[in-house]
């Protein structure tokens, strides 16, 4: 994946739901979630056309200039979990046979979709095969819809890849020769969050459950529950403290509240106030204000953890303990995690006698990644990404570090750093 789990393209639809409601003591509310959207973060994912299909597939006949697309989908459906698409170019605009229904057939979907040019997006929802109203939304994109400052990072005025981005993409898919010209790629994402609004006493609250297995199912056990308790109108995985189990017993402003299982297709959720105290279900994370630098609290099962790293030595938590742990969550396709490499090994020179540094790298040829790591003299622990601990720490994008304190209890997170990072935290 291009700089994120999950994912992702930002498409401009974050918009206020229409319905508030007024929550009163013992009184359940159902909230209606009218919107769907996008993750609200700047991660990107790029996939690439092919002249041949993946997988095998039943084709019209009769199409000219044919490209292929395989795009991943969802980790948990009860069909093929990558979505097959046709398409045929013109001087106006792509022609594409997408297989709605994922059944490898591309003739019995309807008739095709066209993205003209003059248009940035593309959206389309695939239909589970069982269930006609179980339906996940995906989204291709020319250009990734993040603000120009992070466009630019990605791809030129014409819409081409920027030869770095490229080059670290061809990297990950095998060396295919893969340059980032304009159409020969499109940027994805998936619209999984079903947005709505709470109205608590005299305040609005953005609310929204995301589908992280992307299976049109809200109700799943790793489904999350997001309340925008900043009012910034983001809902994702920047801000740690916003992010709950879809049952929860959550306080906001001095009351504590239920959120009950919403219905399977995550058009509402139901909220009630509770004298029961607050849970913390979702990970080993638990916020605390500390001067408004916000502090997290480590469930200490996290030093019973074991790995093997890349080299196949075994690596104990336990054994850090005592010292300053920063936790590295990167890949060497994320441009931004090449970009802080310098001041991690600059920081870690500077203050080794107090600090370890353990880097958990998301893999997609891990070969290459040995020699990535070896060509740039990154001489620290790396330990292929344990699926537990991306879930249990919320990574959804990259880098993503947590510095641990000596105490063995609290850590603080944030995305790229510096060395600056290093010298407000480390004492």
């Amino acid at each position: 994946m291009f700089c994120l789990i999950h994912r992702l393209v930002k498409i401009n639809v974050l918009l206020l739901i229409l319905v508030t409601l007024n929550l009163s003591y013992s009184q359940s509310v159902n909230v209606p979630l009218t919107k769907l959207s996008t993750l609200d973060d700047d991660a990107v994912h790029v996939v690439i056309l092919t002249d041949e299909p993946i997988e095998k597939l039943i084709l019209p006949e009769g199409i000219p200039n044919k490209k292929y697309l395989n795009l991943f989908y969802s980790w948990e459906s009860e069909n093929d979990e990558n979505i097959s698409i046709l398409l045929s170019q013109n001087d106006s605009c792509d022609i594409l046979y997408v297989d709605l229904n994922n059944d490898e057939n591309l003739i019995n979907d309807g008739a095709p979709l066209v993205f003209p040019l003059s248009e940035n997006n593309l959206l389309f929802d695939i239909i589970d095969t069982n269930d006609k109203n179980q339906k996940t939304r995906l989204v291709l994109s020319r250009t990734p819809d993040i603000t120009d400052s992070l466009k630019n990072i990605y791809v030129d005025s014409e819409g081409n890849l920027l030869p770095k981005t490229a080059k670290q993409i061809d990297m990950i898919n095998g060396s295919m020769g893969f340059t980032g010209r304009n159409r020969s790629f499109y940027f994805d994402d998936r619209m999984g969050v079903r947005r709505g609004e709470l109205k608590i006493d005299n305040s609005k609250i953005a609310i929204g459950i995301f589908d992280y297995s992307n299976n049109g199912v809200f109700t799943d056990e790793k489904d999350v529950l997001f309340l925008d308790l900043d009012s910034n109108n983001r809902l994702g995985y920047e801000n740690s403290s916003e992010i709950f189990k879809l049952n929860d017993i959550i306080e906001i402003k001095g009351k504590r509240y239920k959120f009950s299982y919403p219905d399977k297709y995550g058009l509402n959720i139901t909220v009630h106030e509770t004298e029961e105290e607050p849970t913390n279900y979702y990970s080993l994370m638990n916020s605390i204000d500390q001067k408004n630098d916000i502090h997290y609290e480590l469930n200490q099962e996290f030093w019973q953890n074991r790995f093997l790293d890349i080299n196949g030595k075994i690596i104990t938590l336990a054994d850090y303990r005592g010292k300053y742990l920063l936790l590295n969550f990167w890949g060497s396709w994320c441009q931004p995690c090449r970009t802080e490499i310098p001041d991690l090994a600059n920081s870690l020179i500077k203050f080794n006698a107090k600090i370890e540094f353990i880097s958990f790298i998301k893999t997609v040829n891990v070969e290459n990644e040995k020699e990535f790591i070896k060509e740039n003299r990154i001489n620290w622990t790396q330990v292929e990404m344990p699926k537990t601990i991306e879930e249990n720490f919320r990574i959804s994008g990259y880098p993503t570090n947590l510095l641990i304190f000596p105490d063995g209890k609290t850590f603080i997170k944030r995305g790229v750093i510096t060395e600056e990072f290093f010298k407000k935290y480390i004492r």
